[in-house]
């Protein structure tokens, strides 16, 4: 059997004994795990048993818990991540990071397409792999008489109330679309989407409805970009790239200083030619300059940029982005729960 375990869905592991804690997006699952499978088997034959737990869909709460954890044995070697989420927030960098407890990575070439994006972190801490990109999705069948949003500033638009999905899990709406957005738009603007945004449904969900004309499903939708370009109904379906940009959020490694050569041959992995193409491949542009090209030259990308970043603590700004957002959605939708 091979060393790859894949943890439930509950926080019942300490996450300070594996070497690999690994979230991919659900876009990534498969391919990802198929080819880490192949690398672990080969260490194990060597005879290097590496311990790993794969969080294929963010269920696990490390990437929640990361701002609070306090000891460095506590967390995992080596982290692969994606998002805006904890382990951006400033108690894990000051804990770790600025502690120097995590390794700085050399600057390495980037894709040309991505290249004047400034994607790399100038700490030199979070090794950015590719990222995910959000875009308008529209269901022909829904949209009715509304004029198709160009833009994400379309949507503070009240005309466009209730008719729009963002996705959500377990009580919360998509912590990184709505730093993203807050980022463009401000307080007023997440208020805005608040009473805009009717939905909050896994991507999947949406394009499950394509063209049907259902009663309570969604016009509009926020969605990967891997989601709009692969529904099965495409006729049904108008993407739309927004001017201001898709939403770029981060796909990103981090390993403990004291693991780093211990842990080469899962950095050759996850930095490699074959992930860049894996993610490529499924529309999550990757950084790599040898990388297939995944979207097109003249497609412009939002990404709220390092300094955004690091200026802010992103522990305290996903709480009160969540909050805004969520008390405006609630105030709108009344009896409506948030999935």
């Amino acid at each position: 059997m091979l060393p790859l375990t894949t943890a439930p869905d509950s926080y019942d592991t300490r996450f300070g004994d594996l070497d690999l804690f690994a979230g991919f997006p659900c876009p990534l699952k498969v391919p990802m795990e198929t080819e880490l499978a192949r690398l672990l088997a080969d260490q194990q034959q060597q005879g290097i048993a590496l311990q790993t737990t794969l969080d294929a869909c963010d269920q696990l709460s490390l990437v929640d818990q990361a701002d609070s954890i306090e000891q460095l044995n506590d967390l995992p070697d080596l982290i692969f991540s994606g998002g805006l989420n904890g382990f951006l927030s400033q108690p894990f960098r000051q804990r770790f990071l600025d502690t120097g407890l995590f390794h700085r990575w050399e600057n390495t070439p980037v894709h040309p397409r991505l290249a004047s994006l400034g994607l790399t972190d100038p700490t030199g801490f979070f090794k950015v792999i590719a990222i995910n990109l959000y875009v308008l999705a529209v269901d022909k069948s829904r949209i009715g008489d509304l004029p198709l949003p160009k833009r994400w500033a379309d949507l503070l638009d009240p005309c466009y109330g209730g008719t729009t999905a963002i996705c959500a899990h377990g009580g919360s709406f998509n912590e990184s679309a709505l730093l993203s957005l807050h980022a463009l738009f401000g307080d007023d603007g997440l208020r805005a989407l608040g009473r805009t945004i009717g939905y909050g449904l896994h991507p999947s969900q949406f394009v499950k409805h394509l063209g049907l004309a259902k009663a309570d499903t969604p016009a509009i939708a926020m969605l990967p970009l891997f989601f709009a370009k692969t529904a099965k109904n495409q006729d049904d379906l108008t993407i739309i790239w927004p001017e201001e940009g898709a939403l770029a959020t981060p796909l990103f490694m981090l390993v403990k200083e004291s693991e780093h050569q211990r842990l080469q041959p899962l950095i050759d992995f996850f930095a490699g030619t074959k992930v860049a193409n894996i993610c490529s491949g499924a529309m999550f542009p990757a950084l790599h300059p040898e990388a297939q090209q995944a979207i097109p030259d003249d497609a412009p990308l939002s990404w709220p940029g390092w300094p955004f970043l690091l200026e802010h603590d992103l522990a305290v700004l996903r709480q009160a982005t969540q909050q805004i957002f969520v008390e405006a959605w609630k105030a709108e939708h009344q009896g409506k729960q948030i999935p």
